[in-house]
């Protein structure tokens, strides 16, 4: 039976080297991260660390700037928000305009939502389910391409109405 080797993971059986000496520098990293993530934390509150302007970050504040608008801590606005330049009330604002739902097939959103985009100009068109989200996607956002297949769709409709 091949054994994995000193250090290494074994990705077959998803499993890292059961050696103590393997183990111990494994948990002293993750002790190290957890201690480099709290002091990050308390340089960025004292102000000793200015966190980079426009940018977010699990262990930081995003920028405080009034161009940024992002003045509530990470915690509070998730990073999908930040990335769209929306505020926890911005979101809110979408949301409540839809009704809850999705802006497409208008089934209620639920956690798997997208917040939906224009890719060339990050021009926030509303919040999608994950399903109309991908689909939109897949079309490549073409107005054109949508039409073509709501041709197609009604097409394939009317000729299986004629054969029934």
């Amino acid at each position: 039976m091949r054994t994995i080797g000193h250090g290494a993971y074994n990705y077959a059986r998803k499993t890292k080297c059961p050696c103590d000496e393997c183990v111990d520098a494994r948990n002293a990293h993750k002790e190290y991260q957890r201690q480099w993530r709290a002091n990050r934390r308390k340089q960025v509150a004292s102000g000793e660390v200015v966190p980079t302007h426009g940018k977010v970050s699990s262990y930081a504040l995003g920028c405080r700037c009034e161009e940024c608008g992002l003045a509530v801590r990470v915690n509070r606005v998730p990073a999908r928000y930040a990335k769209y330049g929306l505020t926890v009330a911005d979101y809110d604002a979408l949301f409540a305009a839809q009704q809850g739902n999705c802006g497409v097939c208008r089934d209620p959103l639920g956690a798997g939502s997208a917040i939906d985009h224009d890719h060339q100009t990050g021009f926030v068109r509303g919040i999608l389910c994950m399903m109309c989200n991908t689909g939109l996607g897949k079309l490549g956002d073409s107005i054109e391409s949508l039409e073509n297949a709501l041709k197609y769709l009604r097409a394939a409709d009317a000729r299986f109405k004629e054969e029934t």
